[in-house]
């Protein structure tokens, strides 16, 4: 079997990186404020999986974003249901190394459950989903 090859180096990366925009060794474990990708936590995904798991997971990934999140227009909106598509979300990308998307999804959920209107961050979440759904084109070409 031969090793995983390295997908990501961030000092040679197309997508905005947590690495390639912190202000020091202060912010290692923190990715600075709108970084879409941590290229160190896909890494390690990656070296764990390999190329053919870490596809699929990509893949599985974008058709949840592909799916959308449930409806806020609907009055009331579900936040119970919002909630918990955001979590689920949030979890997969961040173990992905998706942290804008992690951080967005982390506060739809907390606009969820303290009652504050959603919208706000519904959008917030909306955006990064599409730059995440960018991000993951480009890595998904990267292991072809």
């Amino acid at each position: 079997m031969t090793p995983p090859k390295q997908i990501t180096d961030p000092r040679d990366t197309e997508l905005p990186s947590a690495a390639s925009q912190a202000d020091g060794p202060s912010d290692a474990f923190q990715p600075a404020p709108g970084a879409v990708f941590d290229p160190d936590l896909f890494q390690d995904l990656h070296d764990f999986l390999g190329d053919a798991q870490m596809r699929a997971s990509l893949m599985e990934l974008a058709d949840s974003l592909q799916a959308g999140f449930p409806d806020i227009l609907a009055e009331p909106a579900d936040r119970d249901q919002i909630f918990q598509h955001a979590h689920t979300l949030g979890a997969r990308a961040g173990m992905m190394g998706f942290v804008g998307l992690r951080n967005a999804c982390w506060q739809l959920q907390h606009a969820c459950s303290t009652g504050t209107p959603i919208r706000p961050d519904y959008a917030s979440t909306q955006a990064m989903a599409g730059a995440t759904r960018a991000a993951i084109a480009v890595l998904h070409q990267r292991l072809a």
